[in-house]
């Protein structure tokens, strides 16, 4: 329902905020997950339960409502981001170059268990489910952006982007993907059909783009660069993005997410925990309410 925003700390716990109302958001628990570097999650698909990224720990479960951790995963590689299926009963896992991209089952939620991989990706640092349901969208830091059709076996497509895909998010109609491409700034892929997938506009934000959202309309993507701010780029016309302005707070961005109804932007700082902007109009995002922590990784 959009209620609560997660909220990463460096000692290894995990803030939950209730920001129903964004101006007064209030962390109201705290889950503890040990030694674990929080590095994305997801939701299950009543909300009651949170599958959190945990880097070389695997995946952790967290009841929302009592902060308590339920039940675990431990993968192979590196948990670098989680996603859920549109049918609610499996997560994708990026899990890094060791790990690839997972197939989890989440029939009982609380015991999540690998039934399967995706083929094609070198490096798994973010993963997707496109608006279309079938395609998941990986971003391989050591081969760009990939499209595979999880209806169709064997079907996959990729475009190369230069410089290091970290997350990546579909555009509401799916037509394009706008991907944090690390030292390259923010690609714009291609991405309704399987076998066309190509870099159609590339814009600089900086030094290290590291996170992206879009705009509940598809023409803004904001992308979170760690040297620069919280950089908005207009994608009306694909080919062509500009820059339009450099969000300074926060100093050091480490992530962003839209709201589920995408009226808010939550950003996150590495310094300066999180900022929330008011997106009522999403070519000028407003600041709304700071509140501490750093890494937000979902709503």
């Amino acid at each position: 329902d959009g209620r609560y925003a997660f909220v990463s700390l460096a000692s290894g716990q995990l803030q939950i905020v209730d920001a129903l109302t964004p101006a007064t958001a209030a962390v109201i628990r705290t889950a503890t997950l040990g030694t674990a570097t929080v590095e994305g999650l997801t939701l299950s698909a009543d909300g009651s339960l949170a599958y959190v990224a945990c880097g070389q720990h695997g995946l952790r479960v967290v009841n929302v409502a009592t902060g308590t951790v339920v039940g675990s995963l431990d993968t192979d590689g590196y948990a670098w981001n989680v996603t859920r299926a549109a049918s609610g009963n499996r997560l994708y896992v990026a899990d890094g170059r060791d790990g690839g991209t997972l197939v989890v089952d989440i029939s009982t939620p609380t015991q999540p268990r690998v039934v399967g991989m995706l083929d094609g990706s070198v490096d798994a640092r973010g993963v997707a489910v496109a608006p279309t349901g079938n395609k998941v969208v990986v971003a391989d830091f050591g081969g760009g952006t990939l499209i595979l059709d999880t209806s169709r076996p064997n079907s996959t497509g990729i475009a190369r982007t230069t410089g290091g895909a970290k997350r990546a998010v579909s555009r509401p109609d799916g037509a394009f993907t706008f991907v944090a491409d690390y030292s390259a700034g923010l690609a714009i892929v291609q991405t309704g059909t399987i076998g066309t997938e190509r870099v159609v506009g590339t814009v600089g934000t900086g030094r290290f783009a590291v996170d992206v959202a879009v705009s509940a309309n598809g023409r803004y993507a904001y992308v979170a660069d760690t040297t620069t701010g919280l950089v908005v780029v207009d994608a009306a016309n694909p080919p062509n993005p500009v820059k339009t302005r450099v969000l300074a707070d926060p100093i050091n961005p480490t992530a962003v997410a839209t709201s589920a109804d995408g009226r808010h932007l939550f950003v996150a700082d590495r310094f300066g925990g999180m900022v929330i902007y008011s997106l009522a109009n999403p070519a000028i995002p407003q600041k709304v309410k700071a509140v501490g922590g750093v890494w937000p990784v979902a709503d």
